[in-house]
C-alpha cells in the first residue's frame, strides 16, 4: 500500500443541514483493512461517533481520537491524529461514507 496515497486521500465535506436525526454506519477499505464507524446525528449535529468491529491495534486506539475532533468541528475533514495518520484518514472516510448514504 502506498501510505502517501492514503495520507492524501480526499475527504469530502458533508452538509449536516441535510442529514436527518439517526445513527448512520459507514466503512472505508484501506489496504487490507476495513474500518467501520457509527455516526449519531441529532438536530443536524454530529453528537457521537464510535468505531465498530475494527482491528485491535495501538494505531486504531490512537486514531479514535479523531472522533472528538469531528464532533468538536462538526465536519469530517479534520486534522489527523499524529502517529496514526493513515488510520485517522480511514476513520474520516468511513464517517464521510456514513453521512453520504
Amino acid at each position: 500500500i502506498s501510505l502517501n496515497k492514503i495520507r492524501n486521500m480526499p475527504i469530502g465535506s458533508v452538509n449536516l443541514t441535510k442529514i436527518n436525526d439517526g445513527v448512520y454506519q459507514g466503512e472505508a477499505k484501506v489496504g487490507s483493512y476495513v474500518y467501520k464507524v457509527k455516526v449519531e446525528v441529532k438536530n443536524h449535529r454530529i453528537v457521537n461517533i464510535k468505531g465498530i468491529d475494527n482491528r485491535k491495534s495501538v494505531y486504531v486506539t490512537y486514531a479514535e481520537g479523531v472522533f472528538q475532533k469531528i464532533i468538536r468541528e462538526q465536519r469530517v475533514d479534520v486534522d489527523v491524529v499524529t502517529g496514526a495518520t493513515t488510520t485517522s484518514k480511514a476513520f474520516m472516510k468511513a464517517a464521510e461514507n456514513a453521512l453520504k448514504q
